[in-house]
This record gives structure tokens, C-alpha cells and sequence, in this order.
């Protein structure tokens, strides 16, 4: 009997302490701040705190203005991928497909703005501009956009892109927005929805990469422009 008793007041003692713990809580709500991100008008956007090359410049409001309510989503969701760096998020796939060409000019002038150093966030970036030409989904801007990345001069150090530092584990990451271009551009060129005008543009691209600074980009765009028959125009 005073083992059941004992039981009886352990269960309501916790009992007790838990409520008292919920009116706490409920009283005084944690504040729960996600580092490095902010919310404005819904949107979340990186903070001053985002290291490892520099800051992800703001996205003028009169721009954000233009955008629906969809484009707004995928931006919230393309920011909080570039303030994480990890171009494998599977959001990039479910949620970030058919870009709209509003959202499309805003991110290649957020590109223009970033620091050179900022590889991940770059790379990002293009990544989602060119797998769209596979589609068929891009404009004279977009085409211009990834011409301009891959005629980029190359970053030598991930920490000074001007300053040589021979590092072979930074060779990838170094070149990793004009590769993710490349690669996507590969794609597209046999990709079963591409456009004969898109396949033109495409070529267009690596011929003018041909005369990049970057000796890995000159050669990879030179391989694949001498595989295409001679006949076909690449004179976009």
C-alpha cells in the first residue's frame, strides 16, 4: 500500500511540474532565430554573417515587387540553399524547376553582385539558369548570362580568387560555376526536348568559350565543338 502511494505521488509531482512547464513556455515563447537568415515581408534572406567568400547581396524590393506569389516561394527556397552552400539540396529538383523570367534576371544580377570567391553560391546559381535550356525555357538574356560565366577569368584561390595558391582540393570548387554550366549545357545539347534554336544557342555558347581566360573551360568548349558535324551552324 505505501509502494502504491509512493507511485500515486511520483506521477502527480511530474504531473504538476510539466503543467507548470507548458504555462511557462506559453507565457514566455522561446525565441527561435535561424543564424545568418532574416524574415522581411516573408521572404527570407541571408544575413551580413554568411561566410566563406563574402555576403549574398540583398535583392532590391522594387524587383521583388514584380514577383508572383510562386516566384517568391522558390526564391525563399533558393536563398536559404545559397545561405547553406549544398547544391545537392533535393529542393533544387522538386521545387526549383520552370524559373520564371523575372526570377531568372533577378538572380543573374544577384550573380554579378557576388564576390568571385563565392564559388558555392555562383555555382548555385548558374546551375539553376542553364539546366532550364534543356527545356527549351531560357531568353537572349539567359544565353548572354552563361556566355559571360564561362568567359569568366578562372579563381585561383578560394579565399583571393587573383592570387595563386596551387591547392588541388580547391581545383573543382574553384571552376565550379563555369563545370556546372558546362555540364548542364552538355545535357541540354542531347536532351530530346531542346529546340533547334536552342541547340543553335547552345553551340553559340562554347564557340565564344573557346577564347575563355580559363584554360580548362577553352578546352573542354573546343572538344565539344569540334565533335559537332561540320555542317551545322553554331554561328548564333
Amino acid at each position: 500500500m505505501k509502494h502504491s502511494r509512493l507511485i500515486v505521488f511520483s506521477i502527480s509531482l511530474l504531473a504538476i511540474i510539466a503543467l507548470g512547464f507548458f504555462f511557462l513556455i506559453k507565457k514566455n515563447p522561446l525565441k527561435i532565430e535561424s543564424q545568418g537568415t532574416s524574415v522581411v515581408a516573408g521572404i527570407v534572406t541571408a544575413s551580413p554573417t554568411v561566410g566563406g567568400g563574402g555576403t549574398i547581396p540583398a535583392m532590391n524590393p522594387s524587383i521583388m515587387d514584380t514577383f508572383s506569389a510562386h516566384d517568391k516561394e522558390q526564391l525563399q527556397i533558393i536563398l536559404e540553399i545559397l545561405k547553406s552552400k549544398n547544391e545537392n539540396d533535393p529542393r533544387m529538383d522538386q521545387f526549383l524547376t520552370n524559373l520564371s523570367p523575372a526570377l531568372k534576371d533577378a538572380l543573374q544580377k544577384q550573380y554579378s553582385e557576388m564576390k568571385m570567391e563565392m564559388r558555392s553560391e555562383r555555382g548555385i546559381i548558374a546551375n539553376l539558369i542553364a539546366r532550364e535550356l534543356k527545356e527549351g525555357r531560357n531568353s537572349p538574356s539567359d544565353i548572354q548570362f552563361l556566355t559571360n560565366i564561362l568567359l569568366e577569368k578562372p579563381c585561383l584561390s578560394l579565399s583571393d580568387c587573383a592570387s595563386p595558391a596551387n591547392v588541388k582540393s580547391e581545383e573543382i570548387e574553384a571552376h565550379y560555376p563555369q563545370l556546372i554550366t558546362v555540364q548542364n549545357l552538355r545535357k541540354a545539347l542531347v536532351s530530346t526536348n531542346i529546340t533547334p534554336d536552342n541547340r543553335t544557342a547552345i553551340l553559340g555558347i562554347f564557340k565564344a568559350a573557346i577564347d575563355s581566360p580559363d584554360p580548362q573551360i577553352a578546352q573542354e568548349a573546343m572538344t565539344i565543338t569540334d565533335s559537332i558535324p561540320k555542317d551545322e551552324n553554331i554561328n548564333h
